[in-house]
């Protein structure tokens, strides 16, 4: 998480210059100004705090306003009036008379390097969805960086923040589709952050609803956050399974927690299997001939080798305990061969306090076993849950 620094000072102000004196009935809060055209605003950016000022003469309105402990002169001006004023001592920002409302977001950056970034806090939406029906989603993400977020509707709409389609970039979702979208997207691609404006260390919230398909269908879908104009956010991929009808029940839930891109049951058709690549020390999984997933493994030593070839899943346990000494406990194990070679998680020992587990989890990417495949403690549940018994295991160099 990156060090916390103080909240930029964030104002949205909406201007209406009038030429006479009069007040303009309009939607919001009015600030007389006074004599002198100035008008002191103590609050920091709400959307609830959008103020329209009505001046009472041809006059610069001077704008004093307060943001945590920060204290600013915002000056609006006449274009005619530009040599009038020290930009380096106050914001000037020139606006015609009588051009109606206009909408500015000052805020300051921070010294150093901007930073965006953020870390996934919850996905809340149905478990189960009927066809045809109405679904809502709703993704929290926390702002870890030190730059404010800007809803599309803010009012600072140079560089906002949404919630872009992500693996594949990008890609165009059915349920952005004007078909089945009904609020929240901005387009197939975009979903719009429904909280306005996030301090770092604050919270956002990202809320889309849509409609489903019909079909027992289970959809991967994939989100990642963008600044627009600036970048994605990498680190941060948000994954969102979406259960039509009786999907969770006849759907393979073992390959569709597996993959790693966005895209739906029906289009992953085909048998299971498993590929391993010893000189990369990786392990690819495919239904049909789609891969889904990469794992990087441990595979056997010069003088332990594991064999090449096609082999079978043979019997699966969920914790194998070896019958020669040190007897080592064996999570998540698939056995392939008759000769004692399997796949399964980190070895560890039952009275070493764990030692020999993080001295195998350093050698992930390394052949060092006696011969089996090994992976880690993650990896490895995903992959007890894709392996079925006969599934085929390819081993080649």
């Amino acid at each position: 998480m990156q060090s916390k620094l103080p909240k930029k000072s964030v104002i949205a102000v909406m201007l209406a210059l009038s030429f006479f004196l009069m007040s303009i009935s309009l939607h919001g809060l009015y600030l007389d100004t006074k004599e002198d055209n100035s008008v002191t605003v103590s609050k920091h950016y709400t959307n609830s705090f959008q103020t329209s000022i009505i001046a009472s003469n041809d006059d610069d309105i001077v704008v004093n306003y307060g943001a945590k402990r920060v204290i600013r002169r915002v000056v609006l001006s006449k274009p005619e009036d530009s040599g009038l004023h020290n930009s380096s001592a106050e914001d000037v920002l020139f606006v015609e008379a009588k051009t109606g409302i206009k909408t500015t977001c000052i805020f300051e950056e921070p010294a150093e390097d901007l930073v965006y970034s953020a870390e996934l806090i919850d996905v809340v939406m149905p478990e189960s969805i009927g066809p045809g029906e109405e679904f809502e989603v709703e993704i929290t993400l926390l702002n870890t960086g030190n730059m404010p977020w800007f809803s599309a509707s803010s009012g600072c709409p140079e560089n906002p923040m949404n919630l872009g389609t992500a693996a594949e970039q990008d890609r165009e979702s059915l349920f952005g589709d004007l078909d089945y979208a009904i609020s929240g997207w901005l387009g197939s691609n975009r979903v719009e952050m429904a909280t306005e404006v996030v301090h770092p260390e604050e919270i956002g919230t990202f809320k889309f609803s849509s409609k489903t398909p019909w079909g027992d269908t289970w959809y991967k879908e994939y989100f990642m956050p963008v600044i627009e104009d600036h970048g994605w956010l990498e680190d941060t991929l948000i994954g969102v399974d979406i259960l039509v009808d009786k999907a969770a029940e006849q759907v393979d839930a073992g390959i569709m927690q597996v993959v790693d891109f966005s895209t739906s049951s029906t289009h992953l058709d085909g048998e299971k299997r498993v590929e391993i690549d010893l000189s990369e020390q990786e392990m690819n999984l495919f239904v049909g001939d789609t891969k889904i997933k990469t794992f990087y493994v441990s595979t056997g030593a010069w003088d332990t080798p594991t064999p090449t070839g096609t082999f079978y899943v043979l019997n699966k346990q969920e914790l194998r305990i070896g019958g020669a000494w040190p007897h080592y406990r064996m999570p998540n194990w698939m056995g392939f061969t008759v000769w004692g070679h399997g796949i399964h998680s980190l070895p560890y020992l039952a009275n070493d306090g764990g030692a020999f587990w993080y001295e195998a989890l350093d050698h992930i990417g390394t052949p060092v076993s006696h011969g089996c495949i090994r992976t880690l403690p993650d990896d490895s549940e995903l992959l007890y849950d894709f392996g079925e018994v006969d599934m085929k295991v390819v081993i080649y160099k």
